[in-house]
């Protein structure tokens, strides 16, 4: 896993109104938890943790914490959960979990599928996405950026599993191999679904009764 510094300073959490002036300002409001430290505050800038990341929220990270607080300073951590703003998709809190470099962990990692399916291509099915990320147990060091998995051979009706994915001696993934990765359809099933949702009564409105003439 690759691994990038990011500087953080130490966040006094008993202001109400703190974490939105801290967020005017262009940092970000976190808290840092572990097996060495006890649920710590902590804030960094926005723009830095975006570099550390290339933009690419879904790959995994080892951030390496540069901080004057010696609470933090030195720490190794990764980034266990983004919060955003709905309407901005703006970072408004993030959490951070310490790493011990000798202890496995469980931590999500981004699946990329790769290719285009040939029941897409050339059958004019749809490549439906059912999971994007699956859990895995590894040490630090040995947890990857993202798993890739190449689609190209699948047909139209094939159906891609966890149990498909590649294993390494280097982790454990942790999901059940029944779980469904992404699937090609045919186009007419999404259409057929698609039909009838759109024919689907709203919520609490009554069913025309038999034999109703239609609105004028």
């Amino acid at each position: 896993m690759q691994q990038a510094v990011l500087k953080v300073i130490s966040r006094n959490t008993g202001h109400r109104g703190t974490n939105k002036k801290l967020r005017r300002e262009g940092l970000v409001p976190a808290h840092i938890y572990g097996p060495g430290i006890n649920n710590a505050s902590c804030s960094f800038s926005d723009k830095e943790l975006r570099a550390a990341f290339q933009n690419d929220f879904d790959n995994s990270r080892i951030l390496n914490l540069e901080s004057a607080d010696a609470a933090f300073n030195g720490k190794k951590v990764i980034l266990k959960k983004v919060d955003r703003d709905p309407v901005s998709w703006k970072l408004v809190h993030v959490d951070l979990y310490e790493l011990s470099m000798d202890r496995p962990i469980k931590v999500d990692v981004h699946l990329k599928l790769v290719g285009t399916p040939a029941g897409v291509k050339v059958g004019g099915g749809i490549l439906s996405v059912v999971r994007r990320s699956i859990s895995i147990k590894a040490l630090p060091t040995d947890i990857p950026e993202s798993i890739e998995i190449d689609i190209s051979h699948m047909g139209i009706g094939d159906n891609l599993h966890v149990r498909d994915v590649k294993i390494s001696d280097k982790y454990t993934i942790l999901d059940s191999g029944d779980y469904t990765i992404a699937a090609v359809i045919e186009p007419q099933e999404e259409e057929v679904a698609k039909v009838a949702v759109a024919a689907a009564p709203a919520e609490g409105a009554a069913a025309p009764a038999a034999g109703a003439a239609p609105a004028a």
